[in-house]
């Protein structure tokens, strides 16, 4: 009776023990399992982020090289198939090798619709990132940005070699499905178009523009050639591209007469204010408006002989430009060229140089203060429409900005195998996220 009682309570004790330690051995796969789910995470989670980064590194380079920008050419259904690639073999451990965390791939889903270069703002984004020296602008307004960019220029001339003579060919863009194809076309009705002279602030408002506008406009000035720039170009489609992103005309001479007709227009009310302000001026306007009133100087005579003389020094600024002579924004009595009996007669030829050739601003200048001028989205769009062109013509005859992302959205689910027999043996995740340059 005795050794009965005995062999049940060894019996009793061996099966508490039992169950004590079938709990420790659950517990211990509870967290073996919790432990196993983080890591997991953690792992897919640093396995998709480096097969975004090796698609983003297969960026459009001539876009890069040429434009200091970063595309991407894919199709969703081809990032999706790089993607999973690239995640399935990560997560595939290989002939011998020990799989501590059995991963697989279920699906994964890309989206591009957020990312797509057309997106003006993404461009600009893109182009601050890239005019890094920026940062020197932080506290210069629009006319030490133009002294920045004569430095540089200067500086380029010294370095280059003489240039050979050639012919600059002006173009004119024909071709229908090309036309079509362009950005401006896909985005009509964001091109803001050209601000009126009215909106143009006056020479003592210049500080006001925005900091971001200056890095903006220098970055098409550098990467965009103008009607007075070097002919040695021959990559591009235009030769008036600058020109082309302020008036957004498909001909080179179009767009050079309607930067001529605003510079001119702009120079002759900057002169008109000059001579308003200036009494010797003001005084022969005065009598010639006098001579021509029968003795008496109306305020409409006035007006018109200022417009006249105004204009004329205008035309003669404009000649200087286009023969690569600077022009003062603002003109004191010195830099004044025509006397008003000279613009009367229309003779051009007859007025006094300037006396400081080497002071004011050159064609370029000027065409960097029109761009201050124009709405951003405008200049971001013909952008788009010169990249293309460009691009398409010399080195990728299908590039087109419309197919062209700065980076990828994605959604996968990632099935892992669980030490739990049953319903419990796959467990899923759902991992999103953006890979953008």
């Amino acid at each position: 009776m005795n050794a009965c009682r005995k062999g049940n309570k060894k019996g009793t004790t061996t099966i508490f023990l039992c169950m004590i330690l079938s709990s420790l051995l659950l517990l211990i796969g509870i967290f073996g399992e919790a432990a196993a789910g983080i890591a997991s995470r953690s792992y897919a989670n640093s396995v998709f982020d480096l097969a975004g980064r090796s698609i983003l590194s297969e960026y459009d380079r001539s876009l890069k090289s040429r434009y200091g920008i970063f595309g991407l050419l894919m199709e969703e259904d081809v990032i999706e198939a790089r993607l999973s690639e690239y995640v399935e073999e990560s997560f595939h451990t290989g002939y011998g090798k020990t799989r501590l965390l059995p991963l697989a791939l279920v699906d994964v889903r890309v989206d591009l619709s957020e990312q797509v270069m057309t997106n003006p703002e993404l461009l600009k984004q893109q182009i601050m990132d890239h005019m890094s020296y920026r940062a020197f602008f932080d506290v210069m307004h629009v006319l030490d940005a133009l002294k920045f960019l004569d430095e540089g220029e200067e500086q380029k001339a010294i370095s280059d070699e003489p240039e050979k003579p050639a012919i600059k060919k002006m173009r004119t863009l024909r071709n229908g499905k090309v036309i079509r194809e362009l950005p401006s076309r896909l985005l009509q009705g964001l091109d803001g178009g050209f601000k009126s002279l009215l909106e143009l602030p006056l020479p003592g408002e210049m500080h006001q523009i925005a900091y971001n506008e200056l890095c903006l406009n220098l970055y098409i000035v550098k990467y965009f050639r103008h009607d007075l720039d070097k002919t040695q170009w021959n990559n591009t489609f235009f030769s008036n591209e600058v020109e082309y992103i302020l008036c957004g005309r498909l001909s080179d001479e179009a767009n050079h007469n309607l930067v001529y007709l605003s510079l001119l227009a702009y120079r002759t009310i900057v002169n008109a204010a000059h001579i308003y302000s200036d009494a010797q001026k003001w005084e022969a306007v005065t009598l010639a408006a006098s001579l021509a009133g029968g003795g008496v100087a109306t305020p409409a005579g006035q007006a018109a002989i200022a417009g006249v003389w105004a204009g004329a020094e205008a035309a003669n600024d404009m000649k200087r430009l286009y023969d690569g002579r600077r022009v003062p924004l603002i003109k004191t009595a010195d830099d004044w060229v025509l006397d008003l009996t000279n613009a009367l007669d229309g003779n051009m030829n007859s007025g006094t140089e300037s006396t400081e050739e080497n002071e004011g601003l050159r064609y370029e200048d000027y065409l960097f203060l029109l761009l201050c001028f124009k709405d951003d989205e405008s200049k971001l769009i013909r952008i788009m429409d010169l990249i293309q062109l460009n691009i398409k013509g010399d080195t990728n005859e299908d590039f087109s900005m419309s197919r062209c992302v700065s980076g990828f959205r994605f959604q996968s689910t990632v099935a892992r195998k669980t030490g739990f027999p049953g319903v419990l043996s796959h467990r899923r995740g759902e991992f999103t996220g953006i890979h953008i340059y």
